[in-house]
């Protein structure tokens, strides 16, 4: 089963209600803008890369959205035992001193299996930076099968060196570990800080460190020792590959039926069923 992974840039978004600074939001997603895809024939090797419009996207069985990572803040917090009705509700009072932004700007949402009265990561970003993704890609006759962040919190510390066109042409240093996931600029104190409490005493020193191939030089650098290579194609794929949904609460799919009764019809009425619409009108 082929499949498509578009990741939308965090260059025009802010990172909403994040710890750590961003890069500031811009323009809104619409039909001129062109957004980096991998494609897969099995989902696990990259089969081809390009960079185009939502309407010139190649065809594939599934096609997941990737939110790069200064797109999204990551919160800790406790589910209150409510109706889900009332769960976004009650997940905005539970966050509102932490929010930078008004909770109507705001999307929410829940990590895989979280449950109420347990403790779970929820993801904050710009509700209409994505809402106008999804509408683009609709628009352009194309469904979404899931949304996934790009380098979500693990169970492992782990830390990327990036360097494309979401980052300005400057090297980044994803995290991600248990305590939460950033996206820091290399050059910043904020970066170093970071490496350097990894190595404090008492500390688990392993980090899975990784570098894409533009940002490997000055990784190393920065490192002082070789790091390995983590093509961002290779990132994006396995990004796919998780558990992550990040459309909940009113951005849920609600007509992933309608959609795929449409492409059905759409592929009936194409050039490829055209011998089976001429047998069955003879035969009727």
């Amino acid at each position: 089963m082929s499949v498509l992974v578009v990741l939308l840039p965090s260059r025009s978004v802010a990172a909403a209600g994040a710890p750590a600074p961003g890069p500031a939001g811009g323009s809104v997603a619409s039909a001129a803008e062109e957004w980096d895809w991998v494609l897969s024939a099995d989902g696990a090797g990259v089969g081809a890369r390009g960079r185009g419009r939502a309407a010139t996207l190649p065809a594939c069985d599934r096609l997941v959205l990737a939110l790069e990572p200064a797109a999204l803040g990551w919160h800790r917090v406790e589910l209150p035992r409510v109706a889900p009705a009332r769960l976004r509700a009650a997940l905005e009072g539970l966050l509102e001193e932490a929010l930078l932004d008004e909770p109507a700007q705001l999307h929410l949402a829940l990590e895989p299996g979280a449950a109420p009265g347990q403790a779970a990561w929820v993801a904050v970003l710009r509700r209409e930076r994505l809402a106008d993704a999804l509408a683009t890609l609709e628009a352009a006759g194309r469904e979404v099968d899931r949304v996934v962040p790009l380098w979500p919190p693990g169970p492992a510390r782990r830390g990327h060196f990036s360097a494309g066109d979401d980052t300005g042409g400057q090297v980044r240093l994803d995290w991600s570990a248990p305590d939460g996931a950033l996206a820091l600029p290399l050059r910043g104190a904020a970066a170093r800080a970071l490496a350097e409490s990894a190595a404090e005493p008492g500390v688990e020193p392993y980090v899975q460190w990784s570098a894409s191939p533009a940002a490997a030089a000055a990784a190393e650098r920065w490192l002082g020792a070789p790091v390995p290579l983590l093509d961002e194609a290779e990132r994006a794929l396995r990004a796919a590959d998780s558990a992550w949904e990040l459309r909940q609460f009113d951005l849920a799919p609600r007509r992933r039926g309608t959609l795929r009764a449409a492409a059905a019809w759409r592929a009936w009425l194409g050039p490829a069923w055209r011998p089976v619409r001429v047998g069955l009108a003879s035969l009727v």
